[in-house]
């Protein structure tokens, strides 16, 4: 059988100390949040997009995230409770290595079905933030925290409970800005220290592809899988 090491030299094609840098991390990432929707009205849609950061095949199944929430049996005139702090389970979905993928929330009017590419949270309860939010992935597994990004305000009710505390030490990264187009996005090069300075407002959206790619990382160049 070939090795994880020669597996990556094959995939990836090594040439130079910095792509070599590029294998190593995903030899020891996993899954991670790479992009967060902006929202302009309270009623726009929500996404974030994950990213397989890995060498292996990894089930969905196996994850939850944690974030603010939506309570829409609560609506009365268009003004819906929230819920601070709400788990949401992940499909039974194989996001393949170098891949990513849209967690979104359903449409108001009308439900889409999931594609290979794009899961349709459904629910009383939706996914929710505004220029201030967190997103916790769990490992249902392990128990543990495997990506936490924290951003805008540090109001108590934004602050959430993760299981892993170091995963997300210092001060938060950027608020959003309530205006469509404007994520919240990772550094192109993916690099995961935990802290603000891995992530910066884009000035337009890219989900389910590369964030600003940068030459060096043309080899995880994907096709653009959902318009906003």
């Amino acid at each position: 059988t070939q090795s994880r090491s020669s597996a990556a030299s094959d995939v990836y094609k090594r040439q130079s100390l910095a792509e070599d840098l590029v294998i190593e991390f995903l030899m020891t990432a996993g899954l991670m949040v790479t992009e967060i929707s902006s929202i302009e009205y309270s009623d726009d849609n929500h996404w974030f997009e994950i990213y397989n950061a890995s060498l292996d095949e990894i089930n969905l199944a196996n994850y939850s995230f944690k974030t603010p929430g939506l309570d829409t049996s609560s609506c009365v005139n268009n003004q819906c409770d929230t819920v601070f702090q709400h788990t949401f389970d992940l499909p039974n979905k194989i996001i393949q290595p170098g891949q990513f993928m849209l967690v979104h929330t359903q449409y108001w009017n009308e439900k889409y079905t999931d594609t290979d590419r794009v899961i349709y949270m459904d629910g009383a309860i939706r996914p929710y933030w505004d220029s201030d939010g967190f997103i916790e992935l769990i490992n249902n597994i392990s128990l543990t925290t495997t990506d936490l990004v924290m951003f805008g305000s540090s109001d108590f009710f934004f602050n959430p409970s993760p299981l892993n505390t170091q995963e997300w030490p210092g001060e938060r990264a950027s608020g959003l800005i309530f205006e469509i187009n404007r994520p919240l996005k990772r550094n192109a090069n993916l690099v995961d220290t935990n802290s603000a300075s891995d992530w910066s407002i884009g000035n337009f959206s890219t989900p389910g592809g590369p964030n600003d790619v940068a030459v060096s990382y043309t080899h995880l160049t994907l096709p653009t899988i959902y318009s906003v």
